[in-house]
This record gives C-alpha cells, sequence and structure tokens, in this order.
C-alpha cells in the first residue's frame, strides 16, 4: 500500500522539515488511500474490514544507509562535484537519525501517530471519505480502525481522539459514519512480551 511510486511520498514527508511540502505530500497519500479504501470496502461490502493505522518504523521507507555510504564512496572516488556528494552526505546523516537497534521500543505501534499525527488523521479522513462515498452509492462498508500497539491509556486516549473528531465530530450528520466506523484497539506490548488488559468501556471508544 506505501510501496512505488508512494514510497516516494513518504520518503518526502519523512526527509522534509518544510511543513508545507510535508502537508503536500499527506494530502498526496490521503487522495491515493481514498482510492484503496474504497475499492476494498466495496470489495468486501456488508463485511467487517480491519485497517490497521500505518506503524512501521519510518527508516523502512528510506535508502539502505550503507548503500548510500558506497555510492558516496563511489562518488568521491571518480571525483563527483562536491556539491552532489555533500547533499547524498546530508541525505545519509538523515537516515542514520532515523535508524533504530530495537524498533519494537521506538516508533512502532501508535507511537508513530502520537509523533506524526498527520499520518493517522490523515488515514481516519480517509477512511471516513470513502465510507461516506460508498454509503451514497447503495453499499455497506464495515471497517473497523485498529489502533496498534496500545499499552498505556493516555496513548488510547490521544488516538481515540482522533477518531473522535473525524468520524464523530467532523462526520456530517446525515452521513452517520459513527454506526459504520467501529475503533479497535490492540494491547500488546512486544518489548515487555506481555499483555496489558485496559480496563476500558468499548463504548468509550466512541
Amino acid at each position: 500500500m506505501f510501496l512505488g511510486d508512494r514510497k516516494q511520498i513518504i520518503q518526502t514527508f519523512i526527509l522534509n522539515d518544510d511543513e508545507l511540502i510535508r502537508e503536500k505530500a499527506v494530502a498526496d497519500l490521503f487522495e491515493a488511500q481514498v482510492g484503496d479504501f474504497y475499492g476494498m470496502f466495496k470489495a468486501m461490502d456488508g463485511l467487517p474490514v480491519i485497517v490497521r493505522l500505518l506503524d512501521p518504523p519510518l527508516h523502512e521507507f528510506l535508502e539502505s544507509p550503507r548503500e548510500l555510504a558506497v555510492e558516496i564512496a563511489k562518488m568521491e572516488a571518480t571525483g563527483a562535484a562536491p556539491d552532489a556528494i555533500a547533499e547524498k552526505r546530508d541525505l545519509l546523516e538523515k537516515i542514520d537519525g532515523f535508524a533504530e537497534q530495537n524498533p519494537m521500543l521506538g516508533m512502532r505501534g501508535c507511537r508513530l501517530g502520537i509523533v506524526y499525527p498527520i499520518l493517522p488523521e490523515m488515514q481516519v479522513r480517509a477512511i471516513a471519505t470513502a465510507c461516506a462515498r460508498l454509503q451514497k452509492e447503495g453499499f455497506s462498508p464495515k471497517p473497523e480502525i485498529m489502533i496498534p500497539l496500545v499499552s498505556v491509556l493516555p496513548e488510547l486516549a490521544k488516538l481515540r481522539g482522533v477518531y473522535r473528531w473525524h468520524v464523530v465530530v467532523k462526520c456530517p450528520p446525515e452521513d452517520d459514519l459513527s454506526r459504520v466506523i467501529a475503533p479497535l484497539f490492540r494491547a500488546r506490548v512486544p518489548e515487555a512480551d506481555v499483555n496489558v488488559a485496559v480496563d476500558v468501556d468499548p463504548n468509550d471508544l466512541l
């Protein structure tokens, strides 16, 4: 879903500090995701579809630092332009900054969405947009949003707020998506290899 041309869009989001460029990248992803979810929910009409919010480590979308280092060495050996080499070195430094020894202790699960809230916001909006479109066409989409790898209540509360805002608050009353889109949360904590029982009324997730 995030490979091919979309991988370049993700890279643009990750590697740019310019908020306008990031917003443009997320807007491009939003359009692509609406199409993804529309096709998925249409094919599964009337059946539940669990959508796990994006959560892989961001460095997985970037170039291999080892291959990039080899490329830089070759550029230096063949007398490439200093500016081109400097640009590659800057890229390598940024990629190294995203590397993690153990991603399960870092940017996996819901933590990615907490650090970069614009990503889960984009996906929830895309899910809601696709559902609203399908309902108007007479279909019965039944997506369930999974907030991945929740370990403590504040994490759940923060991302639940994203769901509530885009599905309950901002949704036009005629679409009534709160009855269609059900939020789920996964509470397994891989870094501790234990399951955390979170005492939450399922109705409170709405």
